[in-house]
């Protein structure tokens, strides 16, 4: 049942809404323009001659709407995610470059942007994922989905693109591995939501 409603819950996703948005922006190429000033769209209109504080609040507005749809997603697959991988006797290797390739995998298809990879992500290593590989996830699920390359490709002279593919691999087979060296194989989960926390397992007396 975990796995129909995260198939379901993915399927819904990316075929109603984040991969035909994408293709739409990849059909607009270099006309695609942002009325917002951290967003393509706006709800509120937001002018240089307004109070800061009314700039802040209206743009505050705009992110939310534009995220609205991703970050439900991110947070209820997260949820499903963390139900399916509890139940995999092994989410990890021993081999640290070998869990963000896996993380890679695992994130590129999502094509979830950063903001709403957040949650995902916390459910992977909540879930028992390694550091490299929920990393690697959230690096590639924004930056290396098909569609993404696909704009970098067309719009973008070969240098440029070599040097956005030579960061995001320097980010999840140097980067990710180094900061699982340097932390605890574990994070303090005390502060995270009930639901994203991993069962636990009572003694048998």
């Amino acid at each position: 049942m975990a796995v129909i409603l995260l198939l379901a819950m993915g399927a819904y996703f990316w075929t109603v809404s984040r991969y035909p948005a994408l293709y739409k922006k990849y059909s607009a190429g270099t006309h695609v323009s942002a009325t917002g000033a951290i967003t393509f769209g706006t709800v509120l209109p937001v002018t240089a001659g307004m109070p800061l504080g009314q700039r802040v609040w209206r743009t505050s507005v705009n992110w939310l709407q534009a995220n609205e749809i991703g970050m439900t997603f991110g947070f209820f697959f997260a949820a499903a995610a963390l139900t399916v991988l509890a139940t995999m006797p092994r989410r990890r290797t021993g081999n640290r470059y070998v869990n963000s390739l896996l993380g890679a995998a695992v994130g590129m298809p999502l094509g979830v942007c950063a903001n709403c990879v957040a949650p995902i992500g916390r459910g992977l290593y909540a879930s028992g994922m390694s550091t490299e590989s929920t990393l690697a996830a959230m690096f590639s699920s924004p930056t290396l989905n098909v569609v993404v390359l696909a704009m970098a490709f067309a719009l973008f002279p070969l240098s440029v693109v070599g040097l956005k593919l030579a960061t995001m691999l320097l980010m999840m087979f140097v980067f990710a591995p180094l900061v699982r060296n340097g932390r605890p194989a574990r994070l303090r989960l005390a502060s995270a939501p009930s639901m994203f926390r991993p069962p636990r397992r009572g003694r048998r007396r």
